[in-house]
């Protein structure tokens, strides 16, 4: 059943979120007033996952939702040609039981596919769509535009010399200034220093983070960089912090 009828209404974003839904439950999850109601668009409604993969194959669209009551490999490998082929940007399963080595493959191909594990709820479901929605514009959007414009990421290589902020705290003060007794009560430092050590972590994750390829290693040094940014900011607001409340930094 095609909906290209306009609703009313703000739209998930400025530009209406096209959307595949196959299976009757995503269906009335997504469209109802706990999902995104009539604020995207319904390329096509397939009522099971059968009928979608023997059904058209010239449909364009953002986002395919579906149930899928069994997940096997081929299952997987149908779902990423139909993925290419209707250009979508990532899809989300929800599926009820799953072989092993498709769980496995899924893992592998996150990027693309999102899965879910029945039964989910529709607030369940939109944070999802949102999520992988949010990923694929970091994807398409800024590896075209934030890191090829960014006058601050014209070498891609820059993270890798050093030429990214130094951190101005250790682990040890860190811990140190989280755990801190301060003369009112105020957690700010305690939130902080929480806060920098999970940058700090994530930091260095995306510096080690496995690349597959050139798109993987440019998405990689991106976060990398924009979280060593993030941290250096956070350090500073740190820094003025403790010197307001008479805090001893050094461990």
């Amino acid at each position: 059943m095609n909906d290209s009828e306009q609703h009313p209404g703000d739209s998930v974003s400025k530009a209406r979120c096209r959307l595949i839904l196959v299976g009757v439950q995503v269906t009335k999850l997504l469209s109802g007033p706990d999902g995104f109601g009539g604020q995207i668009d319904i390329v096509h409604q397939y009522r099971d996952y059968d009928s979608w993969a023997s059904g058209e194959r010239d449909e364009t669209a953002d986002l395919i939702v579906m149930e899928c009551p069994t997940l096997f490999s081929e299952t997987v490998n149908l779902i990423d040609e139909r993925v290419a082929a209707s250009n979508a940007k990532r899809a989300i399963v929800v599926y009820h039981f799953a072989q092993t080595s498709a769980v496995e493959m899924i893992g592998k191909r996150s990027k693309f596919i999102t899965a879910l594990r029945a039964p989910v709820t529709a607030e369940n479901l939109k944070s999802a769509c949102e999520t992988d929605l949010a990923l694929a514009m970091i994807r398409s959007r800024s590896l075209g535009y934030t890191i090829d414009q960014d006058p601050l990421s014209s070498d891609m290589e820059a993270p890798l010399r050093g030429e990214m902020p130094t951190r101005q705290f250790t682990d040890a003060q860190l811990s140190r200034l989280s755990k801190i007794s301060t003369d009112v009560q105020c957690e700010c430092p305690h939130h902080l220093a929480s806060i920098l050590a999970e940058l700090n972590a994530f930091e260095r994750y995306c510096s080690e983070c496995e690349n597959k390829n050139q798109a993987d290693a440019t998405l990689h040094a991106f976060l990398h960089r924009r979280t060593a940014q993030a941290r250096s900011m956070m350090e500073d607001a740190l820094t003025i912090l403790a010197e307001a409340a008479g805090l001893e930094v050094s461990a």
